[in-house]
């Protein structure tokens, strides 16, 4: 019986962990929807009201099961203070420029049409309360799929594990999402590449997260491209349709399902590689003894 929870040098395996985890993050988003009506899902306060109850249990709720797990500080998965804030804007703006970009290809082989303009949707209550929803999910996403699930698998002592199975996690997590094609699972899976890449270079959350959150909000609050699967036509400060040429339009899966997608998320590597720094002071890493060895 102790084989099947724990490995050769006395750890609990990872599968575990992470079966919790995910158990953990499932059962927030469960009870953030359940206490919400088809009503006010999409008011204002229905969306506070998910965002603020996903926060708690999710979040708050993944890191407190770290620290349960493994007797050590959040620091370890990647949540570390310093320099987290320009990492984050330098994020920021890689996933808006790569989104921007996208929508620009999209318009110009014509298999993305802007219907309307709407500026006043800038000035909104709404897209405040939306931007801070999406910066919630998508350091979740960051959290677990990144910080959580690659300092998990470190007891597997094998650097391919750690990279790609994050990576395959993540793209088997959207596999349900509406309008999901074999294109759209690539690209996911190879975001998840690149963002544990990021994760890996800079011993920290906030590069992948700042990236995360550019693209998700920009692409559908900003572009009206769906993101995660969606509707043909997306309501953001543009309200855009897409072409019938699935892979370069991305179709109902928004920028997800595009070619485009894949060629700046491949340039998104050598740019990692080539312009991002490694940081001074202390930083996750793939060697380090978490949680491989328990501190007495």
């Amino acid at each position: 019986m102790q084989i099947i929870f724990k490995n050769r040098f006395g750890e609990l395996r990872s599968g575990w962990s992470i079966a919790a985890a995910i158990a953990l993050v499932m059962t927030g988003q469960m009870i953030a929807r359940a206490l919400i009506t088809d009503d006010n899902a999409e008011s204002i306060g229905g969306k506070i009201l998910i965002t603020v109850i996903y926060g708690i249990i999710a979040v708050m709720g993944g890191l407190f099961l770290f620290k349960l797990v493994y007797k050590r500080s959040v620091r370890e998965m990647g949540v570390i203070k310093e320099g987290w804030f320009s990492s984050l804007l330098h994020g920021l703006a890689m996933g808006s420029v790569t989104m921007i970009l996208v929508f620009a290809a999209m318009i110009l082989s014509g298999q993305r049409q802007v219907l309307s303009f709407n500026p006043q949707r800038l000035f909104t209550i709404g897209l405040i309360v939306e931007f801070l929803s999406v910066c919630v999910f998508m350091f979740s996403e960051e959290l677990y799929c990144r910080g959580y699930i690659m300092t998990a698998l470190k007891t597997t002592r094998n650097k391919w594990v750690i990279i790609f199975s994050s990576s395959v996690i993540f793209g088997v997590a959207h596999f349900l999402n509406p309008g999901m094609s074999f294109l759209s699972l690539f690209n996911t899976c190879l975001a998840g590449l690149l963002w544990a890449f990021m994760f890996i270079k800079t011993g920290k959350l906030w590069l992948s997260t700042g990236y995360h959150i550019g693209h998700n909000f920009l692409a559908g609050d900003i572009l009206g491209i769906p993101t995660s699967g969606g509707v043909s036509a997306s309501e953001g400060v543009f309200t855009t349709s897409h072409g019938n040429i699935e892979f370069l339009a991305g179709g109902i899966n928004g920028s997800g399902g595009s070619i485009f997608m894949t060629i700046l998320l491949l340039l998104g590597f050598l740019y990692v590689r080539i312009v991002v720094k490694k940081p001074d002071g202390p930083v996750w890493t793939m060697d380090s003894d978490m949680p491989l060895i328990r501190r007495k």
